[in-house]
């Protein structure tokens, strides 16, 4: 898939999956500001990742970047109040040699772009779709 074409269908998935209330994120003793944090992967749909593929997430100035495993990304992501905003991702196109890492690596950008909710301590992150699910899971990187 080009790179063009996989920020296309990323940009058709964020924009049909508006926020909505889940009911469950967002309480404001449980929630960080996510501003300025980095985050590790460590669960995706209810899976750990591949061994050795490391995939991050960095929230600055309104927007969502990182390593996919294999490929950097970027784009818009408001996060405030337990409430996330995705906006169209781009993303790098290198070749994954790895097994499965290719395959991994649009299955998070995927979920990515279904975010709509989140809960955040100093420590972990859980992402949530409209429907309220774990989509995805992470520790917080310390550098």
């Amino acid at each position: 898939m080009t790179a063009a074409a996989l920020c296309l269908l990323l940009a058709g998935c964020a924009q049909a999956t508006a926020p909505a209330e889940t009911g469950r994120a967002g309480s404001a003793s449980t929630t960080i500001n996510l501003e300025g944090t980095e985050w590790v992967l460590a669960s995706l749909r209810g899976q750990p990742p591949i061994d050795r593929s490391l995939i991050t997430l960095k929230f600055e100035r309104g927007s969502a970047a990182g390593s996919g495993g294999c490929n950097s990304y970027n784009g818009t992501m408001p996060a405030a109040n337990g409430r996330l905003e995705p906006g169209p991702l781009a993303s790098t196109k290198r070749g994954c040699m790895a097994p499965g890492v290719t395959e991994q690596e649009s299955a998070y950008l995927e979920a990515l772009v279904q975010a709509v909710a989140y809960e955040a301590s100093e420590s972990r992150l859980v992402v949530r779709d409209r429907a309220g699910v774990e989509i995805l899971i992470f520790t917080r990187r310390v550098n």
